[in-house]
């Protein structure tokens, strides 16, 4: 298992967004931290690419990834707050104060 090459994919991912926004630079190591899959890696680097939000079936065109995937990867992402979901689409989630594990309902 490469996990170096996984965490170059992100990195180039990250830099290429943070010459247009500098506060995700910031983030990125952070969000190496969480230890991510291979998909959702893939996932965050095509919202992270994407200029505008994106719907679940085009993150699923981009990553080339099966729609029930790419959608309960999604949903990971965005219970773990890396990802948010917007009207117009799926959104990083730049602040990464905010990122973190799911609440677990109390009994």
């Amino acid at each position: 298992m490469r996990a170096s090459s996984a965490d170059q994919i992100l990195r180039e991912a990250l830099d290429r967004v943070a010459r247009d926004a500098g506060a995700l630079k910031d983030c990125w190591f952070s969000l190496l931290r969480f230890g991510l899959t291979r998909r959702e890696q893939r996932v965050v680097r095509a919202v992270l690419l994407a200029d505008t939000p994106l719907a679940v079936r085009e993150i699923a065109q981009r990553t080339r990834l099966h729609y029930s995937h790419c959608k309960a990867v999604v949903r990971t992402l965005v219970a773990w707050k890396i990802l948010a979901r917007t009207p117009t689409g799926v959104s990083f989630q730049a602040v990464a104060a905010r990122w973190g594990p799911p609440a677990v309902p109390a009994p």
